[in-house]
């Protein structure tokens, strides 16, 4: 397994995926909007923009593991949320008054029916920034393309072909 990870590494390495070649010819811009919007950060790769292309996926990353760490309290809470609340349904069954140790049940649950809500609350949020990075790297594949057009300049020696981006 170590032997595939190395070979993997220095393939990676002889290839240098991050550097900027003039030659290359760039997608039509709506290729690359669409390919991120479909998936996240592909549009910044195709244009051969390493370095945003790594930041863009670093920001998704940290969305996507936000919105996962919420999810996973979420369901936490709500858990002790229902076992605490069939406890007290059972305990509730088996009296017939209502106790003080009835009561600090009743109130155990409506303490953890809030923090169930406000992590919800927090679910919403996470999907709210998603969304938002999703929209600014659409937006960011969109605006940060570079027009490559060819400029032909006359010289002494010839002509001399060259790439200029145009913003």
């Amino acid at each position: 397994m170590r032997s595939l990870y190395l070979f993997i590494c220095l393939v990676l390495l002889s290839h240098n995926i991050f550097a900027q070649d003039t030659t290359k010819t760039v997608p039509p811009r709506t290729i690359c909007v669409l390919a991120s919007a479909v998936v996240p950060t592909s549009g910044q790769f195709l244009e051969g923009r390493g370095d945003r292309w790594m930041f863009m996926t670093t920001v998704v990353a940290g969305a996507i593991g936000y919105w996962h760490v919420q999810d996973t309290m979420f369901n936490s809470a709500l858990n002790q949320y229902e076992r605490a609340s069939a406890d007290l349904l059972a305990e509730t069954r088996r009296s017939t008054n209502l106790s003080e140790d009835l009561l600090a049940k009743r109130d155990e649950v409506e303490r953890l029916y809030d923090r169930a809500r406000e992590r919800r609350k927090s679910i919403k949020g996470a999907k709210m920034l998603l969304a938002a990075v999703w929209v600014i790297n659409i937006a960011d594949a969109y605006i940060g393309y570079p027009n490559l057009r060819p400029l032909i300049q006359p010289d002494k020696q010839g002509v001399r072909v060259t790439l200029a981006y145009d913003f």
